[in-house]
Parts: C-alpha cells; structure tokens; sequence
C-alpha cells in the first residue's frame, strides 16, 4: 500500500482530497479520523485549539494534514 501525506490550511482542499484527516496545533496532534467524520467547522475549531486543545494556547499555528491513499494499506 501507500500514501501521501497533504499538509493545507485548505480545509475544502483537505475534505476533498484526504481519505484521513488530523489536526496539529500548537505541537498537539489530534487522532486521525476518516474525512467523513470531520466537519469543515470541527476542523476550524481544532486548528484554533477548541475542544481537547483548548489548553494548547488559541493564537498559534495551526494546520490540517490529511493522508490520501487507498484500500487498507493506507497509512493512518
């Protein structure tokens, strides 16, 4: 199997494309989760450090990877 790794601040971009998708803000990684479980709105929040983040520090860099492959041999 493979993947290919996407990093965007793009959230439409990381919907569309990702198969998985996690957030990094602040050095905090959230789970990775199928795209179809992520909102554009959840992903906004998490990127802002909402949510299990909220004591990450809102204001810092944040952005949306998301993993794009196929089948079970994808990474998460």
């Amino acid at each position: 199997g493979a993947a290919v790794l996407l990093i965007s601040d793009d959230l439409d971009e990381v919907l569309t494309l990702g198969d998985r998708v996690a957030v990094i803000h602040a050095g905090h990684l959230t789970d990775a989760r199928p795209a179809l479980e992520w909102t554009r709105e959840a992903i906004g929040l998490a990127m802002a450090g909402a949510g299990a983040m909220a004591g990450a520090g809102a204001g810092a860099g944040a952005t949306a990877g998301a993993t794009v492959g196929s089948g079970a041999g994808a990474a998460p």
